[in-house]
């Protein structure tokens, strides 16, 4: 069971220990704007969509931020885990004994969540360190660009409100009734690592900007193959991808392109400057 499904199921306070783990996820933000929760046709993973065409990408990173190997630290790394290989390889893991140590854990984790998922972490003692620690995180870059939009937002509760979650939920994997020291500080990490990850990915000013898969597909094919940015008229750019009036009107306001020209009878008449995402705010 990765992190991801563990600290989520701990915030909602109940482990269900009859689903599979990979049913149940934690996003730290916002479903696409065309998702509709209860529209006939749109399931839960219809939220995936948000990420778009790194989607793999992002599911891998998280799911290695909250289920690191340990067998990746320490010394002759390669060796342990190309032994772990060759021992799947050779039948090891089917063994009676083995299979009957691995229920014995199974079972033991299957009780220790069941029964830490229903205790409610108290974080009075550490209300201020908290706040500190999450003042902390929002003094970043990182977290300004894609959680504040540039500087257009001033403020976002709702990442406060998910930090203090992750606190809770990181104190009932421990075992605690009060949130500890320690456990904040994992949470801290935590996110900060989280947040590092959306720095170094390729896509992550897509989804600050609000932006669906269609839209950031639209936008990297006409960055890609304009001409000095510069595309010289509304056919140029239907000539590399075609796209309708709405997603010019998208494209526009999330301030992907910059057209300089009128309109004559609904179509753009001009040419049409294409902005570098790198160089946005």
């Amino acid at each position: 069971m990765c992190w991801l499904t563990v600290v989520s199921r701990c915030r909602k306070g109940q482990v269900d220990t009859k689903r599979t783990a990979r049913t149940n996820f934690l996003f730290l933000g916002n479903p696409p704007r065309d998702w509709k929760a209860g529209v006939e046709g749109t399931g839960q993973l219809g939220m995936l969509a948000a990420f778009g065409e790194y989607t793999y990408q992002l599911m891998s990173r998280l799911t290695l931020i909250f289920a690191k190997m340990s067998l990746t630290e320490g010394e002759n790394t390669d060796h342990l885990i190309e032994d772990k290989i060759m021992d799947s390889m050779n039948g090891v893991y089917k063994k009676k004994d083995f299979n009957k140590n691995l229920e014995m854990w199974r079972n033991f984790f299957r009780e220790y969540l069941r029964y830490v998922s229903a205790m409610d972490p108290n974080y009075e003692s550490l209300r201020g360190e908290i706040r500190k620690s999450m003042d902390k995180i929002k003094k970043s870059d990182v977290f300004k660009a894609a959680f504040l939009g540039g500087g257009r937002a001033t403020r976002d509760f709702r990442k406060f409100q998910e930090f203090v979650n992750l606190c809770k939920g990181i104190a009932r994997l421990n075992g605690e009734r009060e949130v500890s020291v320690t456990s904040l500080w994992h949470a801290e990490k935590l996110f900060e690592t989280s947040m590092d990850t959306l720095k170094h990915d390729a896509g992550w000013k897509h989804f600050a900007k609000g932006a669906t898969e269609r839209i950031a597909m639209l936008a990297d094919r006409l960055y890609d193959n304009a001409v000095g940015g510069v595309y010289e008229s509304l056919k140029d750019m239907l000539d590399v991808i075609p796209f309708n009036e709405k997603e010019w009107d998208t494209l526009v306001n999330l301030n992907y392109i910059n057209p300089n020209g009128n309109k004559y009878k609904g179509k753009w008449s001009g040419w049409v400057e294409i902005i570098d995402l790198d160089a946005q705010p």
